[in-house]
Order: structure tokens, then C-alpha cells, then sequence
């Protein structure tokens, strides 16, 4: 079976305001499933990155939702979201 790392589901939140990013990823990596937080300011190339181990898929969409509530409360827009699908990164 081929490893591959491309995020199975992606999103990116903006807050024009302020010019400030949120994105989410959530992947596999070598270890089991990934969500991959990263945000900061568009206008800089300063910015912050944390990871979070899941202990499943299902686990790692349900982190994602909470993130997007959360987004959502603090007055970001909603300016990409991708789902790939399981079996098209794992072939």
C-alpha cells in the first residue's frame, strides 16, 4: 500500500478585518491521522503551526468541526474547503 500525505480534508478561513488566516488539514502521515493547524497574518511570513494526533478519521473530522465552529464564532470566512477522497490517496 502507497503512503501518501495529501490532506483528505482541507479548509482555509480569512478574516478581512485584520488580514488573518486559519487552515486546517487533515491527514495521514506515518504515525495514523493528522490534523494540521496553521494561521497567522497574510502580510507576513510570521505565522504558527501545531499538530494534533487523532485517534481515527472519524476523530480527526469531528476536531475539524469543533475548529470550524470556532472560526466561525471569531468572524472568519469560510474561503476554501477541499475533501479528497480515502481511497484516491491511498492508491
Amino acid at each position: 500500500m502507497a503512503m501518501s500525505y495529501e490532506p483528505y480534508l482541507k479548509f482555509r478561513w480569512e478574516k478581512m478585518s485584520n488580514h488573518r488566516y486559519y487552515e486546517v488539514y487533515l491527514a495521514r502521515d506515518l504515525f495514523g491521522w493528522c490534523v494540521t493547524r496553521v494561521w497567522g497574518r497574510k502580510s507576513t511570513a510570521l505565522g504558527q503551526l501545531s499538530h494534533c494526533p487523532c485517534d481515527n478519521y472519524r476523530d480527526g473530522e469531528l476536531k475539524i468541526f469543533a475548529i470550524q465552529k470556532q472560526r466561525k464564532q471569531h468572524g472568519y470566512q469560510l474561503i476554501t474547503q477541499e475533501v479528497n477522497s480515502v481511497e484516491k490517496n491511498l492508491e
